[in-house]
């Protein structure tokens, strides 16, 4: 399974339109709060408000808090939040440990529930939060399979310095993994957890391919054995036997890693051995995720991405973000600007065992799920472009195609008023019934963490954009 680029129309652009007083209002009340003195009681929507006007510092990272209760952050990591009675419960995307921050929320901090060294800092001036304000724990060792072990072994990754790429490649080429047999491009790599081998990709170039076939640049194939996804991350490993040279895993990467460092990742040419190398830096460390300016594509994921100061492997390769499209109802989206990541493996906590058949089959009904979603922002765009005058020949869907039409020949000439508001009253069933049904049919089926989030995001776009086609159609009609 292909992961698609966002949306090139946001859902929920309409919803998004807020009168200018209310924007004042809560700026207005975010500044009475902070001059004011603070006791120990704080209502959520006090709460509320504070959280939502301006930065807030945490994990050493500024983040924004935006009223729909999602949060975003300038490194790429994403998330939900919500305010209780007691505290401020915020949760990722990416699926690592929530944070928990007691209330009452102040413009100069609180102290979170994860100890002294865990705070928030508030500033309407996002260049005032320090950089590096917060001591971050590394994650525990997840339960199975065991954190990869560091072996010691001479070679080029104990070399002092910074490693050569070539030679980490010379040296390591047997565990570098590329997909074969499949229409499905992707890659991986081989290292050792617990004295046992382990091929490592990304759960979603697996789920993508029918019975995952990875082979060596020379076209030697990887006999797979027992396979295991990740729960909360796109990560997915497979035992393999014993031999050749397994890449070691940068572990205390909070320590031994820092924004600017030097990585490499290595991708199969087009022709027979040949192999591309892709060098960038580090721009970015998460939790959960490293952020990297090496160009690599989709084509590339599942792949080590490689420290060249360690010559260890820091994260698997597996997405490419589009940011800052235009999400302007009817606008020409722009060029959007990827941002690449990759998994670290010292974020996960558990594992599912595969059924590599029903694995595939939730991965195709995901697909489908993917592709429809596709389809009705399309529709969205269509007619929030056109004002509702529809190019049919833009609706690949025929289901769709044929409910708008029927729409739009109701809509002909000048219907009376109960005739048109039918007609749209029509269309809109539809949609609704689209948007709902295939995700809570999903819901009761899928068993996979790995596609259950994959869903949950689909479900919110979906539920955006059944919202938007209503708030669309009933403009049109004034």
């Amino acid at each position: 399974m292909h992961k698609r680029a966002s949306p090139l129309i946001k859902p929920g652009a309409y919803s998004a339109i807020r009168p200018a007083i209310a924007a004042v209002a809560i700026v207005l009340a975010c500044f009475a709060l902070a001059c004011g003195a603070r006791g120990q009681q704080q209502s959520a929507q006090d709460a509320t408000t504070l959280l939502t006007t301006g930065q807030w510092n945490f994990g050493g990272v500024p983040r924004t808090f935006h009223p729909d209760g999602t949060w975003t952050s300038s490194n790429g990591s994403a998330g939900k939040w919500q305010i209780t009675d007691t505290e401020v419960d915020i949760s990722f995307k990416s699926g690592r440990n929530p944070f928990k921050f007691p209330l009452p929320l102040n413009p100069n901090g609180t102290h979170g529930a994860r100890g002294q060294t865990e705070m928030m800092l508030w500033s309407d001036d996002p260049s005032q939060l320090p950089a590096n304000l917060l001591v971050v724990q590394p994650n525990p060792p997840p339960a199975a399979p065991p954190t990869p072990a560091s072996t010691a072994a001479p070679g080029a990754q104990q070399k002092s310095g910074t490693a050569n790429a070539s030679e980490l490649f010379k040296t390591y080429h047997d565990s570098f993994a590329f997909a074969s047999g499949t229409d499905t491009r992707g890659g991986g790599f081989v290292t050792t957890m617990n004295g046992g081998n382990f091929l490592f990709t990304s759960a979603h170039v697996a789920a993508a391919m029918h019975g995952p076939r990875f082979c060596t640049v020379d076209g030697t194939a990887f006999n797979t054995g027992v396979a295991s996804v990740a729960v909360a991350e796109d990560v997915l490993c497979m035992n393999v036997p014993a031999g050749g040279k397994p890449l070691e895993i940068l572990e205390q990467l909070d320590t031994n890693a820092a924004v600017g460092d030097a990585v490499v990742l290595f991708e199969r040419g087009l022709g027979p051995g040949e192999v591309n190398t892709i060098t960038g830096k580090i721009v970015g460390i998460d939790p959960g995720l490293v952020e990297v300016d090496a160009p690599f594509t989709s084509s590339d994921s599942g792949s080590p991405i490689i420290h060249l100061k360690s010559g260890k492997v820091i994260g698997v390769a597996n997405c490419n973000v589009p940011d800052n499209y235009n999400a302007t109802p009817g606008a020409n989206p722009g060029q959007p600007v990827v941002r690449r990541f990759a998994s670290r493996l010292d974020s996960i906590k558990a594992w599912q065992p595969v059924n590599w058949l029903a694995f595939e089959a939730q991965g195709a009904r995901m697909d489908a799920i993917e592709a429809l979603t596709f389809d009705l922002n399309n529709l969205y765009h269509d007619l929030s472009s056109t004002r509702g005058a529809a190019t049919l020949s833009r609706q690949s869907n025929p289901a769709i195609k044929i409910r708008v039409d029927d729409w739009l020949e109701a809509k002909k000439g000048h219907p009376s008023a109960e005739d048109a508001a039918e007609a749209d009253a029509t269309l809109l069933s539809f949609l609704k019934t689209t948007c709902e049904s295939d995700i809570a049919a999903a819901q009761q089926q899928l068993t996979y963490d790995y596609f259950l989030r994959e869903l949950a995001e689909k479900k919110h776009t979906r539920d955006l954009l059944a919202k938007d086609f209503q708030q669309m159609i009933q403009n049109l009609g004034q």
